[in-house]
């Protein structure tokens, strides 16, 4: 894989292993703010200590196992996203966040459109199967939808969303469509 996935005029998904020490500090400074934290499984601050030592493991982690990328406009960088094979449902597991300090509508789906197309073409992808793991009242729930995740559980907390390749592939013209609209992609 190149140093980046999709470099869009500002737009860029970085793997981890290309990734600089502004990265990591940038990540930390946006999983930290309260609203990004609020939606978290881990919802406690993160000191830089335990912040270096989980990005410099993750950097050295073997792809077969997780994946960790970058986001980047304008050469800031406003986000992250990650993939692992998770056992317990059988299926691609997925997370991310951006800095909500942007505002720009847009953003979260250009991420998540890329980062799906993404892993249903990596090595994670074991059976066309990817789920989510969402907070109640958390904005991604509509996202996620629009790309094509249903809600497979939930609680009085969480929602398990779920989407197969072929129902991502029922919206993948129609998140195109917007995305080439908004001259994010050719």
């Amino acid at each position: 894989m190149g140093k980046s996935l999709i470099n869009k005029n500002t737009l860029e998904i970085i793997p981890i292993k290309n990734t600089e020490d502004s990265d990591m500090l940038r990540i930390l400074e946006i999983r930290n703010l309260d609203e990004v934290r609020k939606q978290m499984i881990n919802q406690e601050l993160i000191n830089i200590e335990d912040h270096k030592k989980w990005w410099l493991s993750k950097k050295q982690k073997d792809s077969s196992e997780e994946e960790i990328f970058i986001l980047r406009k304008d050469k800031q960088t406003i986000g992250m996203f990650r993939f692992w094979f998770d056992k317990k449902y059988n299926a691609g597991n997925w997370g991310m966040f951006r800095d909500v300090r942007i505002n720009d509508p847009l953003s979260g789906i250009f991420i998540e459109y890329f980062a799906i197309e993404y892993f249903f073409s990596s090595k994670l992808n074991k059976n066309d199967n990817l789920i989510a793991q969402v907070k109640k009242g958390n904005n991604i729930e509509k996202l996620h939808t629009k790309v094509g995740f249903i809600k497979e559980n939930e609680n009085n907390d969480w929602i398990l969303m779920k989407l197969t390749k072929d129902q991502f592939s029922i919206c993948k013209e129609r998140i195109r469509k917007i995305l080439a609209d908004s001259n994010l992609i050719k």
